[in-house]
């Protein structure tokens, strides 16, 4: 061996390795010695925080309650971590103060103190609400925690939900037609909407049935199909059950005809049996359709035959209805 070569030799420290100093023994062996060397890592902890889990809260609507949390930097971590205002919508809000942390690196825990409230039109519920801490450190990276606090709430409405006001819709003859409306669930509402119909003339077919999952209000579309046989405006009732609560929404259906293109048909009275060298007479009868208007005249309503000996005539008649073929 001439001059010097060169080994690579990777390090890997794992993730739940404890802060402190190591001796890494590095050895070699040659054709006649062996040499061994000692080298000293440093580890260290990547700077970062981590929030304390707060126990469960009960409340009652219309009520708060204030509770204290920590925040723990680690790693000599630097910077200013901001606590935002966390909630469910229609449902349990949390706020912090102070609303800020900043460490300066001394890995010292810090509180805050969490108000969680109801306001008294939050339902009943179950809840569960993010709090979230962030903080940027260098030019890009963020580092973010949250914890879930379950929050119950009492003495508050129940779960409902509510429809929008009765309305029209117009649908083709025959056709089912989806119609569709919005169900507006409180924060407490859980359950697949079940939705059903009722009305003399209509026939009713499976829609969608929104879900909701409770934790947080929310508004979803949901359909029924419809059709009517026959042209008119009918009264459709429309049931939406979501879990135990019922709601009905009314609704008029206006059954429309196709509309067809303006024109006329013919209809044949006259003989279709006759006899070799008789001369028979008939009529057109001539029959407007979609408010047609016009004259048939001569030349409009024409005659041919399709075998050799037969000749016919169709006679002038100016005014739309029957027409004369002789």
């Amino acid at each position: 061996m001439t001059g010097t070569s060169t080994a690579q030799v990777g390090l890997t420290v794992g993730a739940n390795t404890p802060v402190g100093l190591y001796r890494v023994t590095i050895g070699a062996q040659g054709t006649s010695m062996a040499q061994n060397m000692d080298v000293y890592v440093q580890v260290t902890k990547p700077m970062d925080f981590t929030m304390s889990q707060p126990a469960a809260v009960t409340l009652n609507a219309g009520g708060q309650v204030s509770f204290s949390m920590s925040v723990a930097p680690s790693g000599g971590f630097t910077g200013t971590v901001g606590l935002a205002p966390a909630g469910v919508s229609g449902g349990p809000q949390a706020s912090f103060n102070p609303a800020s942390l900043t460490f300066a690196g001394g890995n010292v825990p810090q509180t805050v103190t969490a108000t969680v409230s109801a306001a008294v039109t939050v339902p009943n519920f179950n809840y569960s609400v993010s709090l979230v801490a962030a903080s940027g450190i260098g030019a890009s990276s963020t580092v973010m925690h949250s914890v879930s606090l379950p929050v119950k709430v009492l003495g508050g409405p129940a779960a409902d939900f509510s429809l929008p006001s009765d309305f029209s819709v117009n649908v083709p003859v025959n056709v089912t037609t989806p119609v569709s409306f919005t169900i507006s669930g409180n924060a407490a509402l859980v359950g697949t909407a079940s939705i059903s119909g009722s009305g003399v003339g209509l026939i009713f077919s499976p829609g969608t049935g929104a879900a909701f999952g409770g934790n947080g209000a929310a508004v979803a579309t949901s359909s029924i199909g419809l059709s009517a046989s026959a042209a008119g405006t009918y009264s459709a009732r429309i049931s939406v059950i979501v879990g135990t609560v019922t709601h009905l929404l009314n609704v008029q259906v206006t059954a429309v005809a196709p509309i067809s293109t303006p024109g006329f048909t013919l209809n044949w009275a006259g003989p279709t049996l006759v006899t070799a060298g008789q001369a028979v007479t008939g009529y057109v009868y001539v029959s407007p359709q979609s408010g047609y208007s016009g004259n048939i005249d001569g030349a409009a309503v024409n005659v041919t035959s399709l075998a050799a000996g037969i000749t016919a005539v169709a006679g002038a008649h100016p005014q739309l209805g029957r027409s004369r073929c002789g």
